[in-house]
């Protein structure tokens, strides 16, 4: 199957892509309640939602934190466009950004913490190190970085994701410059060294197995 723009696919897959989030939502033993019970139980947090899609992953942090604020970024201006539709008690607390999130301005000690949930699994390590320094630096002091995701059972994997990843992107002479949709997990301790390696550091939390990967709650402390 040739490889596609990220932002393309997630356009292009958004009834089938919020349909699965809404019943992972439902899900009192899934990812987005159970990234939910890491969220700190503070008032008038303004927080950055890194890969927010349709927002749907937001549900339960939303309700659980009446008073949070929420700058949520994403590549599918498509996403974007469901959230009043998916959280309208809550759209009052969220902007909207489209843009690509390894690209955009992050002001230094802008946000009380951050969060992503399932968007970072089709990027280098090399990707997400840069992006890690650059939320590290986004994030006040005693502030928070909350990610779950998709992770590499082994460094083995890994490699050969992002291997079979890379020929593929060679053969349809694709940019290095642009992202793709293509399932290229992390092993766990690279995550982790990169997290150590951004500035954001301290605790591993992992929350249990998903197909195709461990979905892995990482609550880092600044």
């Amino acid at each position: 199957m040739p490889l596609e723009r990220i932002d393309s696919y997630f356009n292009g897959a958004v009834e089938s892509y919020d349909e699965r989030l809404k019943r992972s939502a439902e899900d009192e033993d899934g990812y987005i309640r159970r990234t939910a019970e890491f969220f700190p139980k503070k008032e008038h947090l303004h927080i950055l939602d890194i890969g927010i899609g349709t927002g749907t992953g937001l549900t339960a942090i939303l309700e659980q934190n009446p008073t949070i604020y929420v700058d949520g970024i994403d590549c599918a201006d498509k996403m974007l466009s469901e959230i009043p539709k998916n959280l309208p008690e809550h759209k009052e607390r969220i902007r909207t950004i489209c843009g690509d999130f390894f690209k955009y301005e992050l002001e230094p000690e802008s946000y009380d913490g951050a969060v992503s949930m399932m968007a970072l699994h089709y990027y280098s390590r090399e990707e997400n190190l840069e992006l890690f320094h650059r939320v590290c630096r986004s994030i006040k002091k005693g502030g928070f970085f909350l990610l779950s995701d998709k992770f590499a059972p082994t460094q083995m994997y890994e490699d050969f994701c992002r291997s079979e990843f890379e020929q593929k992107r060679k053969e349809q002479h694709l940019s290095a410059d642009e992202h793709y949709y293509c399932f290229t997990p992390q092993y766990v301790a690279g995550r982790s060294g990169a997290a150590f390696q951004s500035g954001l550091c301290r605790g591993t939390r992992v929350l249990g197995e998903i197909q195709h990967g461990s979905a892995s709650c990482h609550k880092i402390n600044k």
